[in-house]
């Protein structure tokens, strides 16, 4: 599939790009993260921002701004098992719902070939503890043979600026 070929209106499209966002947030449920980094492009970034509508992720707080190399990293810590923050390991269920299929030009769409738009919630537990995260998620993908590539990920949390404990949270959303 060649980068502009794309029809982002076929039917057949938005299923792909469902289901490809369905089994990434399988992978992370499951703690498959080398299979969910693999989902990455080498070029792709990670971002969480600090306040709503941010539109700037470099001269401004986010809760995670990571490129490859710091994400896996951060992948890397997670998965050891003296992690501390990981003592249990949480048990996640992300919700992918209301996905909308776009060009990639609507937002950054630097390489990309194809964007999606959804609403997420996730659950989180342990510890005892049950804590919920919502929110909007944006994908800028690269198309990969039958699959794609995630280019750039945002995850807009519905209460990124408040004091819920988000700086205690490690798993990605």
């Amino acid at each position: 599939m060649a980068a502009g070929t794309l029809d982002h209106s076929d039917p057949d499209l938005t299923r792909r790009v469902e289901q490809f966002l369905f089994r990434e947030a399988r992978l992370l449920d499951t703690w498959q993260f080398d299979a969910w980094l693999d989902l990455f492009h080498p070029d792709a970034r990670y971002w969480v921002p600090r306040a709503w509508q941010q539109d700037d992720p470099v001269n401004h707080m986010s809760l995670y701004w990571e490129d490859m190399p710091l994400l896996k990293m951060r992948m890397e810590r997670l998965k050891h098992d003296r992690t501390a923050s990981q003592m249990p390991r949480s048990r996640t269920a992300h919700q992918i719902t209301n996905v909308l299929v776009e060009p990639a030009d609507r937002g950054t769409g630097e390489g990309a070939d194809v964007a999606a738009t959804a609403t997420f919630t996730m659950a989180e537990y342990r510890r005892g503890e049950t804590r919920w995260f919502a929110g909007h998620t944006r994908h800028e993908l690269v198309a990969d043979g039958d699959s794609f590539l995630i280019r750039l990920k945002r995850v807009d949390l519905l209460d990124c600026d408040s004091d819920a404990g988000h700086l205690r949270f490690s798993v990605p959303f």
